[in-house]
């Protein structure tokens, strides 16, 4: 869940585009993260420490879509922040040469409570099945030439 920093906006609208630019909104989402190891990479001791590229691609995926605290990171898209987190995995860990997210939307939308005359200051939201979004990409180091 990211409840700052976070928009829907830059995008072609057309006729059927259902959501409105936005550069407020929730981003509520679970995250699926895999990654592959190169085949002829060698760790300290001739290993991969397994668990150390873990916790350090763990570690960027969580600051690329949270950004720094306390503030944030403004992300126009979760689009381009499921970039942003593969690409950040694969640049930062040289044993791993593809990283792929799936990311669905799962949409907050603001309660309207103006119907009622009482205004809402971004405080109360409802879950929204539709529209519904399966955001997926694949973050790939291109490979080395041998010579």
């Amino acid at each position: 869940l990211k409840t700052t920093q976070s928009g829907f906006e830059g995008y072609v609208v057309d006729k059927y585009t259902t959501l409105k630019p936005t550069s407020d909104r929730v981003v509520c989402t679970k995250v699926l993260a895999e990654w592959e190891y190169c085949t002829n990479c060698t760790g300290t001791k001739g290993k991969i420490d397994f668990d150390g590229v873990r916790a350090k691609a763990e570690k960027a995926l969580i600051e690329e879509f949270t950004g720094p605290a306390p503030f944030g990171i403004y992300a126009p898209s979760v689009q381009e922040t499921l970039y942003d987190m593969a690409a950040r995995v694969v640049s930062e860990n040289d044993c791993i040469t593809k990283c792929h997210i799936e990311m669905p939307n799962l949409h907050w939308i603001l309660y309207d409570l103006q119907r009622m005359g009482v205004p809402n200051n971004n405080e109360v939201f409802y879950p929204a099945f539709d529209p519904h979004g399966y955001i997926t990409g694949t973050v790939e180091r291109t490979p080395r030439a041998r010579m």
